[in-house]
């Protein structure tokens, strides 16, 4: 092989002279190219040889790489019967494939060092939150905004945002403040209702046979799969039910939104669902025995209480004994049957 043709194979494999013939701005490889005209010739052709391979801007998957690993193999074994016979020419062509082939696998490994590589790795990656029973998580979103998931509840997001627009899917119940980007509008879906926003703060919850949206600032749009629309304003909400047209109401904040600082609120709640929300909120399962014949709703609120402070004040009022066990299950039992 000729001194030129070992140059070129070095040049290909050199990664700072493949970021200089784009540059022309190392010192280093300015002088060593002036240096001589062997120096010269070599890289002139290993820069000509570069540039005539154009790169597509997609990653390549790993049966890609496999095949590129297989096609190195091939030209190798190329290379040694072809030696043996002192046939030089072609093994030039078998050694400038391979070092083709080597070039592309490592200029793809170098695009997270620099921007303006021609190669874009495809990063997007799917995640999911998920809460169990007495559980709340907040979660920072990629684009700086904050979600907390109430208790019994998921979200699902691509990380990073796609380009044209921030959605997340969303079951149970969730507060939100998002961040305001004009270019990228936020959406909630949660069942067949889309909530769209640029920068604001809202609470959706799922949790029953409806979906309602709360808007506690900004301005948002509430869509249903149907195409029915309606803007809220903050102290509105969106009332979604199967079957019947979207309800706007005003809501009271302080119920809507106090369960994400730990204050369990009811406000004329059955004593059933004051006890599914107590299920849900300290990860428990209660038993009782039957329900007195008639029983107030019930209106209060326990703020960051633990469960026995909590079924203490319920007792007084519906006069019942409880037991909390060491399997997360709670027994009560009620005194009076009217």
């Amino acid at each position: 092989m000729s001194q030129t043709a070992a140059l070129v194979e070095k040049l290909l494999l050199d990664d700072s002279f493949y970021e200089w013939i784009h540059s022309k701005e190392d010192s280093k490889w300015n002088e060593w190219v002036k240096k001589n005209s062997v120096n010269a010739a070599a890289a002139n052709e290993a820069e000509e040889l570069i540039r005539s391979v154009e790169f597509e801007t997609e990653v390549l998957i790993v049966h890609q790489k496999k095949k590129l690993k297989s096609e190195i193999d091939d030209k190798i074994l190329i290379h040694n019967y072809k030696s043996r016979r002192g046939t030089n020419r072609i093994w030039w062509y078998a050694a400038a494939s391979i070092v083709f082939i080597c070039l592309s696998i490592s200029i793809i490994f170098l695009y997270n060092s620099r921007q303006d590589h021609l190669v874009k790795y495809d990063q997007t990656e799917r995640i999911k939150k998920v809460t169990q029973k007495g559980q709340k998580l907040t979660i920072n979103l990629p684009d700086g905004s904050i979600v907390t998931l109430n208790s019994s509840s998921s979200i699902a997001y691509n990380s990073p945002f796609d380009s044209t627009c921030r959605e997340v899917f969303l079951s149970g119940e969730a507060f939100f403040s998002v961040r305001r980007d004009s270019l990228k509008p936020f959406i909630v879906v949660a069942g067949e209702t889309k909530t769209t926003v640029l920068g604001t703060s809202f609470n959706i919850n799922t949790s029953s046979d409806q979906v309602e949206v709360a808007l506690v600032t900004g301005v948002v749009k509430v869509e249903r799969n149907s195409g029915e629309i309606v803007n809220l304003s903050p102290g509105e909400s969106a009332v979604i039910q199967q079957g019947k047209n979207i309800r706007k109401l005003p809501f009271n904040k302080d119920v809507i939104t106090s369960w994400k600082n730990g204050i369990l609120y009811f406000d004329d709640t059955s004593l059933r669902e004051v006890f599914n929300k107590i299920e849900q909120w300290y990860g428990i399962d209660i038993t009782h025995n039957e329900f007195p014949y008639f029983s107030d709703n019930y209106a209060g609120y326990y703020d960051n209480q633990n469960l026995e402070q909590v079924l203490n004040g319920l007792s007084f009022v519906y006069d019942f004994e409880f037991e909390i066990l060491d399997n997360h299950k709670v027994n009560i039992k009620f005194s009076n049957q009217k």
